[in-house]
């Protein structure tokens, strides 16, 4: 439980620093699916399809933990791709994701915002996403880093322009673009825009929350994160718990904690009811009622804790009918919070 004295407001919480380039294009799929998709596109790319060149490349990189060997041979077929195509979006757009974080390369901004602003993705939303991620992250200059100066090259910080391409992302359907135009409202200090409604971005909740709010109706986490804590900390709009409540239940039942849940029933599955009950118990604390629901049904089907051993066993004892069973006392209690 968090009191709501110790939760402050800076960028680890409404995550003001935190700009959003867009997330790998992940495929997933069941059984051999993938293998025989992977054989698919070696097949075609064999013949120049410059797209099969490109899904063969991102099956490789959404690996668990990709290799060095399949991070090189990713570029390989991403730069075949454009060999073949010169102007192919996919593979343009993901070598300059891969130049721009120095991920199987030397990290070189420059190179990744040539890429971006290859005519093949004009108006494409990652790719303008990504050329105000390079505009807002960028060293300003006074900046003597060595290593960003490198990566960087002649590209300085330029926040009107950072501004620029995530109005035009959002535009054209970039929820990371919402979710950088609400950041940029909080930063401290102000600068000038180009807009024919304001002519300068300064810091403002209010405007923060609006670009969160039309992020997160689209289904963005973070945005909806940051509107959770700002419902609760009452900052650019009205406070209420139960709105907050609304907005971090969404977050916590698609965030990385979701994985609790089917980690929690594969355990179960394998015979280990005690570790799952810990997987659902920490789901439970999330808020997430298929947590509750399973931690009350393992307590009340499995002996898990020893009642003798419970610290506050004989209190209860005291106002109860014969010995306390733990398991069904927390199984009852955590029925009830499922319930409400």
């Amino acid at each position: 439980v968090i009191q709501k004295t110790k939760l402050k407001i800076d960028s680890y919480v409404l995550d003001s620093e935190n700009l959003r380039i867009d997330d790998h294009l992940y495929i997933k799929g069941q059984g051999n699916i993938e293998g025989h998709l992977e054989e698919l596109w070696d097949y075609e790319g064999q013949y120049g399809d410059p797209e099969s060149l490109s899904f063969h490349a991102l099956s490789m990189l959404n690996k668990l933990d990709p290799s060095e060997e399949s991070v090189k041979r990713a570029i390989h077929l991403l730069i075949r791709a454009t060999v073949e195509k010169k102007n192919h979006p996919l593979s343009n757009y993901y070598l300059g994701l891969l130049h721009m974080i120095g991920l199987g390369v030397k990290q070189d901004v420059s190179k990744a915002y040539s890429y971006f602003t290859n005519p093949g993705l004009k108006r494409d939303p990652r790719a303008l996403n990504a050329l105000g991620y390079i505009y807002a992250s960028a060293p300003h200059f006074l900046d003597k880093d060595p290593s960003r100066l490198s990566a960087f090259g002649d590209i300085h910080q330029d926040l009107s322009k950072a501004h620029q391409y995530f109005l035009e992302a959002s535009q054209v359907g970039s929820l990371n673009a919402k979710f950088n135009l609400g950041n940029l409202y909080l930063r401290e200090g102000s600068f000038k825009i180009n807009s024919k409604t304001e002519g300068k971005v300064e810091f403002s909740y209010s405007k923060a929350y609006d670009y969160f709010r039309t992020a997160a109706e689209k289904g963005h986490t973070l945005a909806a994160y940051n509107l959770g804590v700002m419902h609760y900390m009452s900052l650019g709009t009205f406070q209420s718990c139960a709105v907050a409540k609304t907005f971090l239940k969404q977050v916590a039942q698609v965030g990385p904690h979701a994985r609790l849940l089917p980690d929690g029933y594969a355990l179960v599955k394998e015979g280990k009811p005690k570790a799952a009950l810990l997987k659902y118990m920490e789901a439970a604390e999330m808020g997430m009622s298929v947590g509750l629901l399973n931690t009350a049904h393992l307590l009340h089907s499995n002996s898990v804790f020893d009642s003798k051993d419970a610290f506050f066993a004989s209190e209860v004892d005291l106002h109860t009918e014969g010995p306390l069973d733990m398991n069904k006392y927390l199984a009852y209690n955590y029925y009830k919070m499922a319930l409400q």
